[in-house]
């Protein structure tokens, strides 16, 4: 039986240039989020009277991914931010290898 994660649990950021790793976080989450939907912020249903219902032990695709690669789940968090946030010319332009030390 396949347990949560594991599906795209192949991916191993650790050795990449951290605009390369902005990139691939993003496009992981865009996958967990396929594969768990419920996992997306605010993809829980809602209970009556407020708050959200408890889905079975699923984890965050930051808690998820975290356990993963052994990053902190914030540094995945932060990283899914830049890869949504960064155009993909400026990611472009950080791939060269030195160049996100000279920015």
């Amino acid at each position: 039986m396949e347990t949560e994660g594991q599906g795209v649990a192949s991916l191993d950021i650790a050795e990449l240039l951290p605009a390369d790793r902005a990139k691939q976080t993003t496009r992981r989450k865009a996958i967990y989020e396929d594969l768990y939907p419920q996992a997306k912020r605010g993809g829980a249903p809602g209970l009556p009277g407020g708050g959200k219902a408890k889905v079975d032990n699923l984890s965050s695709f930051a808690e998820a991914t975290a356990a993963i690669t052994g990053h902190d789940a914030r540094t995945v968090r932060r990283d899914a931010e830049r890869g949504e946030k960064i155009a993909d010319d400026v990611l472009a332009f950080m791939q060269v290898p030195g160049r996100h030390e000279d920015v």
